[in-house]
């Protein structure tokens, strides 16, 4: 669907059934992707890895306290509700550990900017219950853009299909 097609997210279900799907990416990048990728990467790919595995870690407790924000979500046990993700990296050669990073990056960079575009203002005002006021969802969002974009700029060039 193009982009400007896409439909204001005005319900709490669709945000929480965003939310739980970036939470549900950002932890099975950091359990799943990063430490296979670190166990099986070369030594120059490590450094990249522990940062970008740093940085899932960070960004899953960002959405936590979202959650806990609006409406006091468990985030957790939504994510639980979507099962694991089936990575198998071993074995695998850098380039395609780097693929498979840049592809849960290109995912979860468009929900990040799905939900900073287009969650309806009023839906996070009559949801938020945070002391900073609902701004601070927006604030966040264009955060975790930034961050994801930061994340492929890093990782593109080390993937398959930039060779």
């Amino acid at each position: 669907m193009a982009m400007g097609l896409r439909k204001k997210i005005n319900t709490i279900e669709e945000l929480e059934a965003l939310l739980a799907k970036a939470y549900w990416i950002e932890k099975n990048m950091e359990i799943a992707i990063w430490w296979k990728s670190y166990v099986r990467g070369s030594p120059d790919r490590r450094l990249i890895v522990v940062k970008l595995a740093r940085e899932s870690m960070q960004h899953k407790a960002t959405l936590q306290r979202l959650g806990l924000r609006l409406g006091n979500l468990d985030l957790e046990a939504m994510a639980a509700g979507l099962g694991r993700a089936d990575v198998d990296l071993n074995g695998k050669p850098d380039r395609e550990l780097m693929d498979e990073i840049r592809a849960h990056d290109v995912l979860a960079h468009g929900i990040y900017k799905r939900l900073l575009t287009f969650v309806h203002r009023d839906l996070i005002k009559r949801a938020w219950t945070g002391d900073e006021g609902p701004e601070e969802f927006f604030r966040v969002m264009r955060e975790l853009v930034k961050a994801e974009e930061g994340h492929l700029k890093l990782v593109t060039p080390l993937a398959l299909g930039a060779e």
